[in-house]
């Protein structure tokens, strides 16, 4: 197969344990680059954070940010999803959970992140029983609410589809349940050794080892 772009979720996925960037990922992502294969971040990060990595780390391709909600393929970025949503959520939450927003939704557009002060379960309980109109992701890192229209996988066939890309030529690859949608979208499928058994699950390919240096066996597994 004739692959023309990666996505790829960024914490757990192409860092180290500590949540640093991997080098050798760093390595393989630019090797990518230069055989003419786009490589397109995609995280749950504001879009700052993932437009600064993408400068300094070389990809070419667009950024998707905020679980999907927010890409930016030209020169400015395009919202998919109401931003209401989320923070009429977020003000039901914290009349009855401990909610704490984290410092970053400062930076934010469409989704609201927290900090992990409360069980997803319990959140994700209300939520269902409430009918409130977003989701809620779990990542590594912390929480997200985000209308329930978003996600990664929604976001990655947009730029595709903009790009003139079919899902056959597309790897994506992530390490969280909030990259499952990615697992969805009839791309080639990559978990790293620490993602959950849900997303090893749907994946066409599994690590043997963690974290970057699982990603980087992957892609050399897939493109020798």
């Amino acid at each position: 197969m004739d692959y023309k772009l990666l996505a790829t979720d960024i914490d757990g996925t192409i860092t180290d344990e500590h949540g640093r960037i991997h080098l050798k990922a760093i390595d393989t992502i630019r090797n990518l680059e230069e055989r003419g294969i786009k490589v397109v971040l995609v995280s749950g990060r504001p879009l700052p954070f993932v437009e600064s990595l993408a400068l300094f780390v070389g990809t070419s391709g667009p950024v998707i940010a905020e679980n999907g909600a927010v890409i930016k393929i030209g020169p400015e970025p395009f919202l998919i999803g109401d931003p209401q949503p989320a923070k009429d959520a977020l003000v039901e939450l914290q009349r009855h959970f401990p909610v704490e927003p984290d410092d970053d939704n400062r930076y934010r557009l469409v989704d609201i992140s927290l900090k992990m002060t409360v069980a997803p379960e319990s959140l994700q309980q209300y939520i269902t029983t409430h009918l409130l109109p977003v989701t809620l992701l779990v990542t590594n890192v912390m929480l997200h609410l985000v209308d329930n229209r978003v996600s990664k996988g929604k976001a990655v066939n947009n730029v595709i589809q903009q790009l003139g890309i079919t899902p056959a030529e597309t790897i994506v690859s992530g390490d969280s349940f909030n990259d499952l949608s990615l697992f969805e979208i009839g791309a080639t499928n990559l978990a790293v050794a620490n993602a959950p058994d849900a997303l090893k699950e749907k994946a066409n390919y599994v690590s043997t080892h963690l974290y970057g240096e699982g990603f980087s066996e992957l892609i050399r597994r897939l493109i020798p």
